[in-house]
């Protein structure tokens, strides 16, 4: 980037013409002045101005920069005003990834209140499973992740923002469908849908540890991810436990059931990201998530 000081130097002498009334007006002495354009030149590559004992005149060269000058002081102010606001957490970019069942939740109210207070801040949102979001969490590749409380490393931070209920979901028209609330042995009993040991780790476990150490597999044999097990159930398949968070979808055709002895089990969201890391931008997001989830 171009010394604003040696900018100035140039802007006094291509509007005075002359050396001596440059120096007046920038109260310095006639030498270091000729000196700046000098180093101005060097760094152009060429000569700004025709000097002889009588007058100085701008050479072509020196006439575009003159008439560039507005669009360079401008973009100096431009660059400044950048650097403060990434320093300010008011602008740069904040790598967001997010496991797809968390976007059921009051996520998107936190979303929107981010963008509205940091408009110049570049939101990266990236839809992913948790189990994929440590390795990028430490290479740098994300600034934050809104994951199940899978991933474990000292070199990462993990804190709990939300937490939920699991619910029972059925196909309208389904005898447990009105029901004020269902049992575990209800749900056993059930044509019950599974949840991938793979793809859906921490809901294969959770309805393991619902369904208690003694339960059959469920007998359907099908293991899929949320939101996909919506569409199963929906299609007859059979039945389901989901968080209670996706009961505000296929509510025409599905019905979401509390159950009565889950033994306070809760699906739970955690906020994970490098620890040390104290970007303003990362903590205004997590300040926003607070108050929104």
């Amino acid at each position: 980037m171009l010394d604003e000081r040696l900018l100035r130097a140039f802007k006094a002498v291509a509007e005075e013409l002359h050396f001596g009334r440059a120096a007046q007006r920038l109260h310095m002495s006639q030498p270091p002045l000729s000196l700046s354009i000098r180093q101005l030149e060097e760094q152009f590559g060429t000569a700004l101005f025709i000097r002889t004992t009588r007058s100085v005149q701008l050479t072509s060269a020196g006439a575009q920069l003159l008439r560039s000058l507005p669009d360079i002081e401008q973009a100096h102010q431009q660059a400044i005003t950048a650097v403060q606001q990434a320093a300010s957490g008011l602008s740069g970019e904040l790598s967001v990834a997010l496991t797809p069942s968390a976007t059921y939740t009051s996520i998107p109210r936190a979303l929107r209140a981010f963008r509205a207070q940091y408009p110049q801040v570049h939101l990266d949102l990236r839809e992913m499973n948790s189990r994929h979001m440590a390795p990028l969490l430490l290479s740098g590749q994300l600034d934050l992740a809104l994951a199940r409380p899978l991933i474990t490393s000292t070199a990462l931070h993990s804190r709990p923002i939300y937490h939920e209920p699991l619910v029972f979901c059925v196909p309208h028209g389904h005898p447990l469908a009105l029901r004020e609330a269902v049992t575990v042995a209800q749900i056993r009993d059930s044509d019950l849908i599974g949840y991938s040991a793979t793809e859906s780790v921490y809901f294969h476990d959770l309805l393991l540890e619902l369904l208690g150490p003694d339960a059959e597999r469920p007998r359907t044999g099908l293991r899929t991810i949320i939101p996909t097990i919506l569409l199963l159930v929906d299609s007859g398949f059979g039945t389901a436990v989901v968080p209670q968070s996706l009961s505000r979808l296929r509510s025409e055709s599905l019905s979401y059931v509390p159950i009565a002895d889950d033994q306070g089990l809760r699906a739970r969201l955690s906020a994970i990201h490098r620890a040390g890391e104290t970007t303003p931008a990362l903590q205004g997001f997590l300040h926003l998530l607070e108050h929104a989830l």
